[in-house]
Order: C-alpha cells, then sequence, then structure tokens
C-alpha cells in the first residue's frame, strides 16, 4: 500500500503552508513510513521556494509547470503518481486526522474510490460537513455533493476510466464521478471526517459551475436516461436557486439568515 498525495499550488504560499503544516505528523506516524509520497504541482515556485526548503526528509515530487488550470494540474499530478492509492489535497486544503486517514485506507476492500465528509470552512470559521450518501449516484444529483478532498482513488481507476476531462474549469470532478459511475467502479463510504477545507471567503462563481454541471448532464444524458436526466435538471434549479438566494447582496439580511439555517442544518 502507497498513498499518492498530489497538491496543486498557485500564488497561495500561505495556504499551501498549511496544508504542509497538517501533513508533517504523517512524518511521525510509523504505519505510513515509506508508505505515502507528497506530488506538488507548483505553478508559483518563485514564491513556493522558501516555503518547500523547510521540509527536511519529506517524500516529495515536485512539478514545476505554468498555470494551466486545475484539471490540467490534476492530471499532470497523477502522471507521476506511482502509490496504490491517489488523494487530492490542494494547497490551503488540510489532513484532518490521521486516524481516520488510515483507516479509510484500511477500509477500501473491493471499493475503487472510498469517500468521506469534509470539513467546510470559510474566513478560518468552521461553518458545516459535508455529507456522503451511501448510494453514489445520489451524491450527482443535481450538482456535485462529493468534495475531492474527502475522496480517495485506487490508481487503477485512472488508468480504466482515463484523466479529468481539461475542457472543464470547475466541474471536472464531478464528470469524472460520472464516468466512474458508469463505468462500473464501486464507491464505499466512510464515516470519519479526513479533510478540512477552507474556501477563505472567496466567492464561489456559482453560475459557471451550474453551467458545467449542464454541460455534464448533456453529456451523459443517454446514458443517465430520460428520467434521471430531467431529475437532475430540476434539482439543480433548486440547488442553483438556493445558491442565488444565499448569495445575493438585493436581499441581504434574509440571505445571510438562509445561509445560516443551512449551515446549522448541515452540521
Amino acid at each position: 500500500m502507497k498513498l499518492s498525495i498530489i497538491t496543486i499550488t498557485y500564488n497561495d504560499s500561505e495556504g499551501f503552508s498549511r496544508t504542509l503544516d497538517s501533513l508533517r505528523v504523517l512524518l511521525g506516524a510509523p504505519e505510513l513510513a515509506g508508505e505515502w509520497e507528497h506530488i506538488v504541482v507548483d505553478s508559483s515556485p518563485e514564491i513556493n521556494s522558501s516555503v518547500l526548503s523547510r521540509l527536511g526528509s519529506w517524500p516529495l515530487v515536485r512539478i514545476e509547470t505554468p498555470p494551466r488550470g486545475i484539471y490540467p494540474a490534476f492530471n499532470l499530478g497523477l502522471e507521476h503518481a506511482t502509490g496504490e492509492f491517489v488523494w487530492f489535497l490542494n494547497g490551503g486544503d488540510r489532513l484532518l486526522n490521521v486516524e481516520n486517514l488510515r483507516g479509510l485506507l484500511d477500509s477500501f476492500g473491493s471499493a475503487d474510490l472510498v469517500c468521506a465528509p469534509v470539513e467546510i470552512y470559510r474566513n478560518g470559521k468552521f461553518t458545516y460537513n459535508s455529507h456522503v450518501k451511501d448510494n453514489f449516484s445520489a451524491n450527482l444529483m443535481g450538482q456535485n455533493n462529493l468534495c475531492h478532498q474527502g475522496i480517495i482513488y485506487r490508481r487503477s481507476v485512472f488508468d480504466c476510466v482515463g484523466f479529468y476531462d481539461v475542457s472543464y474549469k470547475l466541474a471536472g470532478d464531478y464528470e469524472h464521478h460520472f464516468k466512474c459511475f458508469f463505468n462500473g467502479m464501486k464507491a464505499g463510504v466512510f464515516a470519519g471526517a479526513i479533510a478540512q477545507y477552507d474556501r477563505d471567503g472567496r466567492s464561489d462563481n456559482f453560475r459557471e459551475v451550474f453551467g458545467e454541471y449542464r454541460r455534464v448532464w448533456s453529456k451523459w444524458s443517454s446514458n443517465l436516461g430520460k428520467q434521471m436526466y430531467f431529475q437532475n435538471i430540476f434539482i439543480g434549479k433548486v440547488y442553483f436557486f438556493r445558491s442565488e438566494l444565499m448569495k445575493s447582496k438585493l436581499l441581504y439580511p434574509i440571505s445571510g439568515q438562509l445561509k445560516k439555517l443551512w449551515y446549522r442544518m448541515n452540521r
């Protein structure tokens, strides 16, 4: 068993440092000694060199590359991954619990990928936990309900279904999960959270995201069938409307109250 942790980073040395600090615990975990590698796809080496110089005996594979987007960077990391398992933990994301990480790896069995909850933060404050449904397809209904920080794949998945489609800017992982589902990949669920994801107050471009979701549904419409295709369309509109309400400055403070209520419901 070997775990390849792939981190992409661009112009965020502070967030990248937080990711590295969270992974330092793996150096002292005897059960993982020699069983992990860290592949860093670095699109801003001029600001990260000082951060990386402090690592010491780190199982590091550093790939310097111009910034070309999330999914080209993911694919580049995959090309260099030598582990049996792959985990995408980007700059700013953090390992939450090494015991849960080990437990998830031990729980794989015959699964091709295992999904776990993620703690979502904003501006350094906990907002809610992402939830994973037992049925893989239910996590794809209407929007992407799976955080990539909470998913570990067998490396063989990418040999079977291919790498990420780089024509997507924001929903390439969502499209990839449809590809996994319709190619018969078995998805397991682990109850314990393994990662923290801090959105750092950045405004999510949800309109562009949902536009890419519609592209995904259209691409896989023949596999989905009419009923599931239109279910995605309907549920996607509900999620879009919810996002519109919670982000509307015109409706504040109502939008702020809706957002707080939704956070409390999901904790």
